[in-house]
């Protein structure tokens, strides 16, 4: 029900403020959406995958006191440690890193849609509709990695590039798949070449080679000086190829974005700089529907093409003509609201019976009335133990 909420009051801010035009209650919706969803993030109880994981292992994690002393056998990036060890001071319990991180990747998405879009709300729409969950309820340490990536882009973009990197540190800090940021000033300078398309498929050649042939034979390598990125490595180049089904499914999210960069790219909409964004998160989705694992890579880009898809659909409403293009943008978003909901209606009866997978997620229970339930343990811990099976088999 509290989604549902969420979703009526998000729609409701959006027919005033961008439909109808009413820009002096912009800053109170605005103000009123960012507060709902951090609160629904910041105060659920047991709610979502990845998130049972890291509540039942944050008492295990160090407090303030105890920070240097502690050893990072986990494997996780040192600056995760330490937001645990800065989110007990608040409190012992997980809810104060909840409602923590719930504050920065909220309002850092507001600063990534204030920034690259008028229509802020519409942006707001869109992310709630598709990424909030993920973002705020799956993708914990990573999405701190994003949030850092958010503000360290403009550093990117004007080619300051020790702040960049220093900003990259902060990044694989949180999560060790921000490692690929160190390439993106390479990437930044090749997708803007005039044969930056070529260039595109001969990088995604050399980075599924990589990943499908190099690491897999070589991981070791790394395990002497850098054992912690070594297993980060074979943890993702062990992934296995997805089947056809699969390689179709994770395709989606590729063929959409790359519909709206064809309208903008085709009309003059976006500027070069944002198209090379683009550039670079189509490449990332289709190596992703490839293998999962380089999949996650694109979730640096995602706040940006948020805003970019946002800011398409209102150049192409304010053109009298342009009809094709308009079915196809409403097409290539259809196309992302079916495989989103394709992922939460995917039956998970194999990791507990008679379930799915939006029961990871609902229905939602707050710190107010913790209710644990089973069959969502099940799901997440279940399909958690058949992934390390699949791994260790693979050695």
């Amino acid at each position: 029900m509290i989604y549902v909420v969420a979703f009526i009051l998000i729609l409701y801010s959006w027919i005033l403020v961008d439909l109808k035009h009413y820009r002096k209650l912009s800053s109170v919706c605005i103000c009123v959406i960012i507060v709902f969803l951090i609160l629904i993030a910041g105060l659920r109880y047991r709610v979502g995958g990845d998130s049972l994981h890291y509540i039942d292992t944050y008492t295990s994690m160090p407090t303030w006191k105890n920070w240097e002393f502690f050893s990072f056998d986990e494997g996780y990036g040192p600056l995760w440690y330490l937001f645990c060890a800065i989110s007990k001071t608040l409190g012992a319990d997980f809810v104060y890193l909840q409602l923590l991180h719930a504050i920065i990747v909220n309002l850092t998405f507001l600063y990534v849609f204030k920034k690259r879009s008028v229509n802020v709300i519409s942006c707001f729409l869109i992310y709630f509709l598709i990424y909030y969950i993920y973002y705020n309820m799956e993708i914990l340490r990573e999405a701190l990695a994003v949030c850092i990536f958010c503000f360290n882009i403009s550093n990117l973009i004007e080619k300051r590039y020790f702040r960049y990197y220093l900003g990259c540190l902060f990044s694989i800090g949180f999560h060790f798949s921000a490692l690929v940021l160190l390439v993106f000033p390479l990437l930044n300078y090749l997708l803007k070449a005039k044969y930056a398309n070529w260039l595109l498929g001969i990088g995604g050649g050399i980075v599924l080679l990589v990943f499908f042939y190099i690491l897999p034979n070589h991981y070791m390598i790394f395990m002497d000086f850098m054992p912690i990125i070594g297993l980060k490595l074979k943890s993702y180049s062990t992934l296995e190829m997805n089947n056809v089904l699969g390689i179709m499914y994770y395709a989606i999210s590729f063929v959409a974005f790359l519909g709206f960069y064809l309208i903008a790219n085709k009309n003059g909409f976006m500027s070069k700089q944002d198209n090379c964004i683009m550039k670079m998160l189509l490449l990332f989705l289709f190596l992703g529907a490839m293998n999962q694992g380089l999949m996650r890579i694109a979730n640096y880009l995602i706040p940006f093409a948020i805003p970019y898809v946002v800011n398409v659909g209102y150049s192409l409403i304010t053109m009298e003509k342009f009809a094709y293009n308009k079915i196809l943008f409403i097409g290539c978003f259809a196309f992302l609201i079916f495989q989103k909901s394709y992922y939460y209606l995917a039956d998970t009866s194999h990791l507990a019976v008679h379930t799915r997978q939006y029961e990871l997620w609902y229905p939602y229970e707050s710190v107010f009335k913790p209710i644990k339930h089973t069959h969502r343990e099940l799901i997440f811990y279940n399909a958690m133990y058949n992934q390390s099976v699949i791994r260790t088999s693979g050695e």
